[in-house]
């Protein structure tokens, strides 16, 4: 149920009640009854008794009515730092907000369309499971979105507008081999896929879109699908890590006039790479290689836009098309299938 009872209550982590369908969880509802914004304080939470490891904190009608809404207190949980999962229904509409890092033992279920809200600061939500965003941002301030299920595969689905206004992180610092797989397109402020971990993109063939530095570490692997990648910030990949492409699908990089940085660590490759950010120049998008260069299946400079060797070595092993500017000073650009000059 969503609130009844003397224990724990069930909730469906999913958009129905159907138990055929539905996960459904241990789970206790923000009541404010304290009157405070303490997580851990047990009058707050309906049956009373903060959530532990394994149960779900869930923000529901109920919640909303609170004039008191969860800030402090996730490092004095029953278990510190830890709960079973988080589940935000559409009836919730005010903002949850952590004050240290908090790991969810289960899923994440956050719906925003009823403009709920999830306020991060600086800190670290680690997500042990499969993680929905629904209708809106997750995340605000500078903090991480971890998502570091220890086996299998975690399922991440974005869906009416749902995007991380955060670091999506993929795998944990040390290293698990986490597989994350993407139902839905990606909207995320930044993006590091740590090594030995994989994010899916191939599979069912999402957008992605990466508005900040997007870091391929160690031996991490990033699938691309036939939609394109589109990177308004840095690129970096380590010259260990796995980049697999499908033929049609595009790295974009569409940064401002600033410009952007490529380093492939000397050798890693990016799959299909277009460098294109529909502005006409002098404002064309302007990317520099750094670190020892690169290499790519394809490369495309369109009018207006530019690419800066840096002095570096690119290596394109397919075609090569640019309409836009190349700068190679004391770079070489190999290219190993036709290369198309029509710009500088």
């Amino acid at each position: 149920s969503d609130g009844a009872g003397t224990a724990a209550p069930l909730v469906a982590a999913g958009a129905t009640l159907d138990p055929d369908t539905t996960d459904w969880l241990n789970g206790r509802v923000w009541t404010g009854g304290a009157l405070s914004t303490d997580w851990s304080a047990g009058a707050n939470w309906f049956p009373a008794g903060a959530p532990t490891a394994t149960e779900a904190a869930i923000f529901n009608a109920t919640s909303d009515l609170a004039a008191n809404q969860p800030a402090t207190g996730v490092a004095t949980l029953p278990t510190p730092n830890q709960v079973g999962g988080v589940v935000v229904f559409t009836s919730y509409a005010k903002t949850i907000t952590i004050d240290g890092a908090l790991t969810l033992n289960g899923d994440l279920s956050f719906n925003a369309t009823g403009l709920a809200a999830f306020s991060l600061g600086a800190n670290t939500l680690t997500v042990l499971d499969d993680a929905t965003i629904t209708g809106g941002p997750l995340g605000a301030g500078t903090g991480t979105v971890r998502l570091a299920k220890p086996a299998g595969t975690a399922l991440l689905t974005h869906a009416g507008g749902g995007r991380i206004d955060a670091l999506l992180a993929v795998g944990s610092v040390g290293g698990s081999t986490t597989v994350v797989r993407l139902v839905g397109a990606l909207d995320v402020d930044a993006l590091t896929i740590e090594t030995t971990s994989t994010l899916d993109a191939a599979t069912n063939d999402p957008a992605v879109d990466v508005n900040g530095t997007f870091t391929l570490a160690g031996t991490g692997t990033y699938a691309e699908g036939t939609s394109n990648t589109t990177l308004s910030g840095n690129l970096v990949v380590a010259a260990t890590a796995t980049w697999t492409n499908d033929a049609t699908g595009q790295l974009v990089f569409d940064g401002p006039v600033g410009g952007q940085t490529w380093d492939g660590g000397g050798t890693a490759g990016v799959g299909n790479v277009q460098i294109n950010n529909g502005v006409v120049a002098p404002n064309g998008a302007n990317v520099q290689l750094v670190n020892n260069g690169a290499s790519c299946s394809t490369l495309e400079v369109t009018v207006d836009d530019a690419l800066d060797l840096n002095g570096q070595a690119l290596l394109a092993t397919g075609t090569a098309a640019v309409a836009g500017t190349v700068t190679t000073g004391a770079g070489e650009l190999e290219v190993d299938g036709l290369f198309t000059l029509t710009g500088t």
